[in-house]
């Protein structure tokens, strides 16, 4: 009987899961995570099922890592509008550290989530609701702590600061510099600090 080759999974799914966010689901072949991880696709396929099932243990490691870590910098700070320009510095300086994949796996997934299936698409989905969801529970204790006018519309704010978080994910893989997205931030927090509440 042939010996059961054991090894760190929450390693290699992590290492599956740069591949993913370096390369994207179709330019990533199964030799890429064979050569990554170190292992054979057999292992890899006993352990996980065949590459869409490993996208989607990928996508959930990215989630529970990198979703939940951005949103515990934005709710950790004094106040929201600090939150946002420490979450944004941090993604900002991520994107161009080498020790980083550029941009964010669920951003880049989302563009092609007509093309998944429909188990993947619901947790591309929910990695935007996650965040999403930290960016309105902020407003709502803005708003409760007197940072914001009690008018504030949250759900059309918590929409554009999340599309403006998307932005420097794709801009810094495209056009983006450190500069002109730093300049993208501040224009943001100048935008919420319009909406303080007078004292």
């Amino acid at each position: 009987m042939a010996r059961l080759i054991e090894f760190d999974q929450e390693k290699a799914i992590d290492d599956c899961m740069h591949v993913f966010w370096e390369k994207g689901y179709d330019r990533t072949s199964i030799s890429d995570l064979e050569d990554r991880t170190g292992l054979v696709r057999t292992s890899l396929y006993n352990a996980f099922g065949n590459k869409e099932q490993l996208y989607k243990v990928a996508i959930q490691h990215f989630i529970g890592n990198k979703c939940a870590y951005w949103t515990d910098i934005l709710l950790s700070q004094k106040d929201f509008i600090t939150g946002v320009d420490r979450l944004m510095s941090v993604m900002i300086k991520e994107n161009f550290d080498a020790a980083y994949p550029t941009g964010c796996l669920i951003t880049y997934s989302a563009a092609g989530i007509g093309s998944h299936s429909e188990e993947i698409a619901e947790q591309i989905i929910s990695g935007h609701v996650i965040i999403l969801s930290g960016i309105k529970e902020g407003l709502k204790k803005g708003i409760q702590s007197g940072e914001f006018e009690a008018s504030l519309d949250v759900d059309s704010f918590a929409l554009y600061i999340l599309n403006n978080f998307q932005g420097i994910m794709v801009l810094s893989k495209t056009v983006g510099s450190v500069k002109n997205l730093n300049q993208i931030k501040e224009i943001t927090l100048t935008t919420l600090k319009q909406n303080k509440k007078c004292s």
